[in-house]
């Protein structure tokens, strides 16, 4: 195996701890089995981690040999989480419904054959209308309509 050394500043370290957890949460949260070789590559970046005096934050399973995100370093990065989920939400919840208007307003055919340039500014004009209203008054004035 090829191994690689690289060196870093205690800061950038500490920054590729915190990225490389976030990255292995989004790689597989949602998954019911999460990856194994992301858990064991997390588990040794923490590890590398603790050895080289930042293990503030960091615990080892010595039943299960691997080094975790203690709790309050977890709650930490879960700020960043949670920021990135609202966004995303909004974001996405927008970006559909915007699509979605537009298609019953002009049509898929019309669409389509439209430049794709002036498609999306018809998209990113019904978006900016969800956004401003989500930013006033969030999901209070969604309904499902029958």
């Amino acid at each position: 195996m090829n191994e690689l050394t690289v060196t870093l500043a205690k800061k950038d370290f500490e920054l590729l701890v915190k990225h490389v957890a976030l990255a292995n949460w989004m790689l597989t949260s949602h998954e019911e089995e999460p990856d194994k070789k992301l858990a064991a590559f997390l588990s040794k970046i923490l590890g590398i981690a603790k050895k080289n005096g930042f293990g503030e934050g960091i615990e080892y399973d010595e039943k299960g040999k691997e080094y975790f995100l203690a709790e309050e370093k977890e709650e930490e990065y879960q700020q960043h989480i949670d920021e990135y989920d609202e966004d995303v939400f909004w974001a996405m919840l927008a970006e559909m419904l915007s699509e979605r208007d537009c298609l019953e307003k002009h049509g898929e055919e019309k669409l389509g054959k439209m430049d794709e340039e002036k498609r999306w500014d018809l998209i990113d004009r019904e978006q900016e209308k969800y956004a401003e209203e989500f930013e006033k008054h969030g999901v209070l004035r969604l309904r499902i309509v029958k």
